[in-house]
């Protein structure tokens, strides 16, 4: 569908787009898929989850992957797929890593989105205005990360959670803002966010399924994941032992589903799309990456 609606964006025409969608229809007897390959979508994602989870790479992975990432920056900004429109998220989570990453970025036209509709854009400007925040001559950059800290704490449900339009479960809402939260309590303490951000870590603890996993309907190796990368960076495991203890059953809910199929419950896409969706190779890596943040949580 993203292929089809650039094209019809674009009002030209483009061999392989179009290869591409005769291609699928073909491969599914005529039906075509409501979800295209978003590849900087992917890339962006996967790079600024290694920056804020502080995971090691390979030598040299670090330089060529944020090369790409300014590749796909252009000069200002970055859609979710080549050819369509510019996307906020996207862009702020692209700069995010470049920063984090020493390979600085000046976000100036992202200061032009609120994020006001959605507290998953917000979370994600908050992380990138926590990177030039610190910087020395960005001092400009602060006033705009406390009216992001705001908004966070006031679009905070009473329970603890955050809910997105973007998708069906509050968990990696929830999970994005505790972790911007935590980033910007680091650069600049504010007992609103530390207590938005204690409220969060308590309705995480308190929804926890008795199997170990976390899900709006049922358990998900994607919300458990979302959770247990937020019980890991805004919370030290070894000196609260419910949190390790939490992250000890997520860990065996993990393992056991780590191999299920697409097909199977604990996969089941959240994502709003045309239809519900999920980006398989995001989720993997989530679940991946919880599993090694959780294996060892006890001391």
């Amino acid at each position: 569908m993203l292929t089809a609606t650039a094209l019809g964006w674009r009002g030209a025409e483009f061999a392989g787009a179009e290869r591409y969608l005769r291609r699928e229809g073909v491969r599914r007897q005529g039906l075509w898929p409501v979800l295209a390959p978003v590849v900087n979508f992917e890339r962006a994602t996967a790079a600024a989850l290694f920056a804020r989870l502080g995971f090691p790479l390979p030598p040299g992975f670090t330089a060529l992957l944020s090369a790409s990432l300014r590749s796909a920056l252009g000069a200002e900004c970055m859609a979710v797929a080549p050819g369509l429109p510019p996307d906020a998220d996207d862009t702020a989570t692209a700069v995010f890593t470049l920063n984090s990453w020493d390979d600085p970025v000046d976000p100036r036209w992202l200061l032009r989105f609120s994020g006001a509709e959605s507290p998953l854009v917000t979370a994600h400007l908050l992380g990138v205005l926590t990177t030039v925040a610190r910087r020395a001559g960005h001092d400009s950059y602060r006033d705009r990360q406390v009216a992001a800290v705001r908004l966070l704490v006031e679009t905070q449900e009473l329970d603890g959670h955050w809910d997105d339009r973007t998708v069906a479960s509050p968990y990696p809402p929830t999970a994005a803002a505790a972790m911007a939260l935590v980033r910007a309590i680091a650069s600049e303490f504010s007992a609103d966010a530390l207590l938005a951000v204690s409220r969060a870590i308590a309705w995480l603890l308190a929804t926890q399924r008795p199997g170990g996993s976390w899900g709006v309907w049922h358990p998900t190796t994607e919300e458990t994941a979302c959770a247990v990368h937020a019980l890991c960076v805004c919370v030290n495991p070894s000196a609260e032992r419910s949190v390790a203890l939490a992250l000890r059953r997520s860990h065996i809910f993990l393992a056991d589903c780590y191999d299920a199929g697409t097909a199977d419950s604990t996969r089941t896409p959240l994502w709003h799309y045309k239809d519900l969706g999920s980006p398989l190779r995001i989720e993997r890596l989530y679940t991946l990456t919880a599993l090694l943040m959780s294996g060892s949580p006890l001391r």
